[in-house]
């Protein structure tokens, strides 16, 4: 309902006005009545109405006057003009000051209703579009927030995109949740938008938070605690009660996870990561497993990142000799009667691996896929010898070419863009709209589809695959740094090195140095 209000200084004319129409029936209701333009403007501040019939001449304030003051406001109502003069003068006038129409007095009630009824048809337009905007500025800071914790955002973007969407991450103790709603696909309505709204309001009685939309079924939550007294129990409990309240008002089952403290906004990735990973771990093995090993120090050690050159190389017998080597530990130690420890690290090694070769990509379909064949392998196998073997095939098993897999079963489409860029990703000028001019298709459609199909933007990926290939050569040869950028389609060696460390997490030297 809309709200009316009614400015005359005859009585007799308010009255009859207010009685005049059925204002219910077209959508508005009567918010009062004034004298004059002084007591108008008094009631418009109070109330707010949407359209206000005013007289043109009153004492101590005019119908003129008073548009005009109302002009300076956030949002001023539609006025609808009264009148007992038909001059030109006055009409100009009103309209220039922004009145939607002019009625002479006395008022027919024909039109007063086609008058009225135009104000509500403007008003739902406008509402209609201020809905749409206010929901693309929450997709896009969504999108924002989302890029932040994948740490697939440098600062200069997320500072320019931050001020427009009005984010704030400054901050000295903040904190990520997430929680996951394992729906099946039988699921024609996805409950994350109304579960979102539970865990905002849940969320914001502890502290400043925001919560978003993240990977499949994910929601992910910013906690910013500015007092820093917040403790970790309390934000445990913060998402047990949206838990709870998921269950209950959506008859869904839902999990959680709450990742470390960490102080800068770009930071935050890392206490996603520890997020996510504690996830995978809960759904596979159990709520209990993380405090049970937690208490207990860990009866061998990997070295995660030498795991990954063996991977990267394709060495089979370094792969299958580290494994070994960390599963004979294992038994040495004694621990046969719970293969829940051993799993827990296997987990940790599964998705390190797979972010490392991946290049830091949170989510692609490839990516996803070998995870979730992992992770079945992990769940579903109660030997040891039986889980050491079958490991040992998956990473001996992964592609050298990481996400651009011919076996990905892509579409055609999508499928003729990624063997363009395999071909061609060190030609600097490779973009979607040349593909697109190649492929002859509209660029933002491909850019759409590509997007759909792999998870990523088309830069993003292109990116990713190009600094996979850098990262080869840093590691093979000797080539200058600045080579390399160009070798790899970047005529730029300032923003390859910025493109290069927002991915990797290092400089071009320091990947060189760790990695040889």
């Amino acid at each position: 309902m809309y709200k009316l209000l009614i400015v005359d200084d005859e009585a007799r004319i308010r009255n009859g006005l207010s009685t005049l129409i059925e204002w219910e029936v077209y959508g508005i209701e009567l918010a009062g009545l004034a004298e004059d333009g002084v007591k108008a403007w008094l009631r418009i501040r109070s109330s707010h109405p949407d359209i206000v019939l005013v007289d043109i001449s009153m004492p101590n304030m005019g119908g003129l006057e008073l548009i005009e003051l109302c002009s300076h406001l956030e949002a001023p109502p539609k006025f609808i003009i009264l009148s007992g003069y038909n001059d030109f003068e006055y009409v100009q006038k009103a309209i220039q000051l922004g009145a939607v129409n002019y009625l002479l007095k006395p008022v027919d009630q024909n039109e007063l209703i086609h008058a009225v009824s135009s104000c509500v048809q403007q008003l739902d337009k406008t509402h209609a579009h201020q809905q749409q905007v206010q929901e693309s500025m929450l997709v896009l800071r969504n999108d924002l927030l989302r890029r932040v914790l994948h740490n697939q955002i440098d600062t200069h973007e997320f500072r320019e995109k931050a001020r427009m969407f009005h984010v704030s991450l400054h901050c000295l103790s903040m904190r990520v949740g997430v929680i996951t709603l394992p729906i099946g696909k039988e699921k024609s309505v996805s409950p994350i938008s109304e579960a979102i709204k539970l865990c905002e309001d849940i969320c914001s009685s502890l502290c400043p938070s925001y919560v978003i939309t993240d990977i499949h079924t994910n929601i992910g939550i910013i906690f910013k605690d500015s007092s820093q007294t917040i403790r970790e129990e309390q934000y445990s409990g913060t998402l047990s009660a949206c838990s709870d309240a998921i269950a209950k008002n959506l008859s869904c089952a839902s999990y959680y996870a709450l990742g470390r403290e960490v102080s800068r906004s770009g930071d935050l990735c890392d206490s996603y990561t520890d997020c996510i990973s504690k996830m995978e771990k809960k759904l596979l093995l159990g709520d209990e497993v993380e405090a049970e090993i937690s208490k207990t120090a860990s009866p061998f050690s990997l070295n995660y990142q030498a795991f990954v050159n063996y991977v990267e190389v394709s060495d089979r017998e370094k792969i299958a000799e580290a494994l070994h080597q960390c599963f004979r530990r294992f038994l040495q130690d004694n621990r046969q009667e719970d293969i829940r420890f051993l799993k827990y690290q296997m987990i940790d090694l599964v998705s390190y691996v797979l972010r490392a070769i991946y290049l830091n990509a949170y989510f692609t379909p490839e990516l996803e896929r070998k995870k979730l064949r992992a992770f079945s392998i992990i769940g579903d196998t109660d030997s040891i010898r039986k889980l050491e073997d079958s490991l040992i095939v998956f990473f001996s098993s992964l592609t050298e070419d990481y996400g651009l897999s011919e076996e990905s079963g892509y579409p055609p489409l999508i499928q003729r863009v990624l063997a363009i860029i395999r071909t061609d990703y060190s030609d600097s000028s490779l973009s979607l709209k040349t593909i697109a001019g190649q492929l002859d298709v509209n660029p933002a459609y491909l850019g759409r589809e590509f997007s759909l199909a792999t998870g990523e933007y088309f830069n993003d990926f292109l990116n990713r695959h190009r600094i996979a290939k850098a990262t080869q050569l840093l590691t093979a040869t000797s080539q200058k740094t600045a080579g390399i950028a160009e070798a790899v389609g970047f005529n730029n060696s300032s923003y390859f090195f910025t493109v290069f460390k927002k991915i990797t997490g290092q400089s071009p030297k320091d990947y060189r140095a760790t990695h040889s």
